[in-house]
Order: structure tokens, then C-alpha cells, then sequence
């Protein structure tokens, strides 16, 4: 990003709220299923 064009600053903005509402809307729907846990054993597996 030290190119001084804005483009990849807002690519990489806009994948980074694009990962963060898919992340929030699968942790709400493991809340929903009672399945949280697992989630965040899934994403810890992967993130540690």
C-alpha cells in the first residue's frame, strides 16, 4: 500500500468488512443452533 493509489487500501477494506459480517452472521447462527462451542474451537483450530 505504499504506492500512494487508494484502490488497494479499499480492496483490502472493503474484503476485511466482507470477512467480518460473514464472521458475525456465522457466530450468530451458531448461537442460534446452540453451537458456539464448536465454532470457536473450529476458528481456533485455524487462527490458534
Amino acid at each position: 500500500m505504499m504506492v500512494g493509489e487508494p484502490t488497494g487500501a479499499r480492496l483490502v477494506t472493503r474484503h476485511n468488512v466482507a470477512w467480518t459480517l460473514a464472521l458475525v452472521a456465522t457466530a450468530r447462527s451458531a448461537i442460534a443452533a446452540g453451537t458456539l462451542d464448536r465454532l470457536r474451537s473450529d476458528i481456533a483450530s485455524v487462527w490458534g
